[in-house]
């Protein structure tokens, strides 16, 4: 091997090693739970015009032991029933940081408001109108966790309970996907719905386990 090619394999490999280095001294989140059936770390549920009963509601709810449990109600066309899989505990814990990097813990519903306002004022003045749907429900995402803190702090918050809703969630990101936090906020609803998939398919095969699915 010549000199040169020497050099340049060691440079590559030294930035190699020091890029993955920084992947792994990269700060994480603080998140802790109790690994319990009873203990719901998430809900994704949502609400209707015309359904007003919240045991009428379908929703994913993923427990601290991994269980995932889906339930679509009667009403529902496409596989109504109550469906259950499980994710392992690295997966979970996987999708609980992701939950934190997408920023949802610390979302802020005023500021996320002022955006919201700001950006329709600004169209209505473009264009003379703003999009709206008339009956559309909210999309709800509930936290519950024992301990948590964000990356690189080391301020710990306990009994952490997390709600954030949002009205035509899907439409409002596709009229304004400049306003960053509801477009994270989408994206993580996204993963969970696959999640959902992945538990009533996985349900209709009697299988049990399910995995994380790719993330944005």
């Amino acid at each position: 091997m010549s000199l040169h090619r020497f050099i340049v394999l060691a440079l590559a490999l030294f930035c190699w090693l020091g890029a993955a280095h920084a992947e792994e001294a990269a700060p994480q989140p603080h998140i802790e739970y109790p690994a319990s059936s009873e203990f719901v770390v998430l809900e994704l549920t949502g609400t209707g015009t015309l359904i007003t009963d919240t045991e009428q509601r379908p929703f994913v709810r993923i427990h601290g032991d991994g269980r995932v449990h889906v339930r679509r109600p009667s009403y529902v066309r496409l596989d109504p029933g109550d469906f259950e899989a499980y994710l392992s505990h690295s997966d979970l814990r996987s999708l609980l940081s992701l939950c934190a990097s997408k920023g949802l813990m610390e979302f802020d519903r005023q500021a996320v408001e002022d955006e919201h306002e700001a950006e329709a004022r600004d169209r209505l003045q473009t264009t003379g109108s703003v999009p709206g749907v008339a009956d559309a429900g909210y999309t709800i995402l509930q936290i519950q966790l024992a301990e948590y803190a964000p990356a690189g702090s080391e301020v710990v918050t306990e009994g952490v309970q997390k709600r954030i809703s949002w009205r035509a969630l899907s439409d409002v990101v596709s009229w304004y996907p400049g306003i960053e936090a509801l477009a994270r906020f989408q994206e993580f609803v996204d993963v969970l719905e696959s999640i959902q998939d992945a538990t009533i398919e996985a349900s209709k095969r009697d299988e049990i386990s399910i995995f994380l699915p790719p993330v944005p």
